[in-house]
């Protein structure tokens, strides 16, 4: 064992003994009922294990792991069904932050990350379903500061601090807010219970020192941010798909038809064999972009591409892979009390966060036409 699987073995040692004693399929059940949750502790309690801050540079206070650590961890999590948005306000704020290093905002969104202290979310879609940040909002000079203008969607609800992109004085921004209460928010919730915003500022006040990083750096620490965001997203979907098969299967292996357990019956065995498949599919996709992601970099069309290969496939397999596990469960499957039906709504959510499957098979398609077409290409 090489040091960087000693490394990854003893985080997910690590992760198995945090879930059993913070997490459990019942508080899963509470967040879809829409009951407390204690969110904030568990936040926190990720903090404490290194996992918000795993992918900073130790100069920041970070573990300096790359983010193929933080997508295995993040199959992990999948598979026990954590609530928490691990890829989204965590992974991408990190990026942002390890990016922007030296700039007051960015240590002081790491020190929050270190802490559990701040749940940073991204706020960069204008409308549902868009996978490239559209750049939408306007920051205007008021002599203090700026002023912001603009709506997002799919803002995390349970968000601390806002990472909001805009335009100001024709060139990309990205500033850090905290959530205010003054800023108008509609939550919308999600299959799983929690629940996400669309929030409006109407030229709400941000000080100069909110600014992280301008220009074309800012551009393209979002579409780094993002994608790293979507390779551990991918790997906690891969893992949302390994928790519902090993359940099925454990519930085939136990439930007796005719004098014997239905997992023996050679249609059960074939539509399992079919599920697995797809399962392992999913891991190979998300192993290939971090293979490519880490030789390539964040930037460039294969590891971006590879990217969009890995959500689009792992989304696909989470959902028909839950989905499937729910009819193998039989009736007890559809109702309340069955665990199986919490992987499903997990899947829901995640399946369609930053992009869904259809949107990233069109991404992989353009850029992979593009890359093909490009001058130089050879066949």
């Amino acid at each position: 064992m090489n040091t960087e699987d000693g490394i990854e073995s003893m985080l997910l040692d690590g992760a198995d003994g945090f879930l059993s004693t913070a997490h459990s399929p019942s508080r899963a059940r509470r967040v879809r009922r829409g009951e407390p949750s204690d969110s904030a502790d568990v936040w926190r309690g990720m903090a404490e294990c290194g996992w918000l801050a795993m992918t900073l540079p130790e100069s920041m206070g970070g573990s300096d792991l790359d983010v193929g650590s933080a997508a295995a961890l993040a199959m992990r999590l999948g598979g026990a069904l954590l609530p928490e948005p691990f890829a989204e306000c965590a992974i991408a704020p990190a990026t942002l932050a390890r990016l922007a290093q030296g700039a007051a905002p960015a240590q002081a969104l790491a020190d929050g990350l270190v802490s559990g202290s701040v749940r940073p979310a991204l706020a960069w879609q204008s409308a549902a379903g868009e996978i490239e940040a559209p750049w939408h909002a306007t920051l205007s000079a008021d002599g203090r500061g700026w002023r912001l203008n603009g709506g997002f969607e799919g803002v995390d609800a349970d968000a601390t601090h806002w990472i909001v992109t805009g335009i100001a004085d024709g060139e990309p921004l990205i500033a850090v807010v905290p959530a205010q209460a003054d800023v108008q928010r509609r939550l919308q919730r999600c299959a799983d219970g929690t629940s996400s915003a669309s929030i409006q500022f109407a030229n709400t006040a941000i000080g100069e020192t909110a600014v992280l990083m301008r220009g074309d750096a800012a551009r393209d620490a979002i579409t780094a941010a993002l994608g790293d965001a979507r390779l551990v997203l991918s790997a906690q979907l891969a893992g949302i798909a390994e928790g519902a098969l090993a359940m099925t299967v454990s519930y085939l292996q136990q439930r007796v038809q005719f004098g014997q357990p239905i997992s023996s019956f050679q249609a059960i065995r074939h539509r399992v064999v079919d599920l697995n498949m797809q399962k392992r599919l999913a891991c190979a996709s998300w192993g290939h972009a971090r293979k490519v992601r880490m030789v390539e970099g964040a930037l460039t069309t294969a590891s971006i591409s590879a990217v969009s290969a890995a959500k689009a496939r792992c989304a696909e397999a989470a959902l028909l892979i839950t989905r499937a596990a729910i009819q193998l469960h039989g009736a007890i499957g559809y109702t309340e009390e069955a665990d199986i039906g919490l992987f499903l709504d997990a899947a829901l959510k995640q399946a369609s966060r930053l992009g869904n499957a259809p949107a990233h098979r069109r991404r992989f398609a353009a850029l992979t036409l593009s890359d093909a077409l490009a001058p130089g290409a050879t066949a």
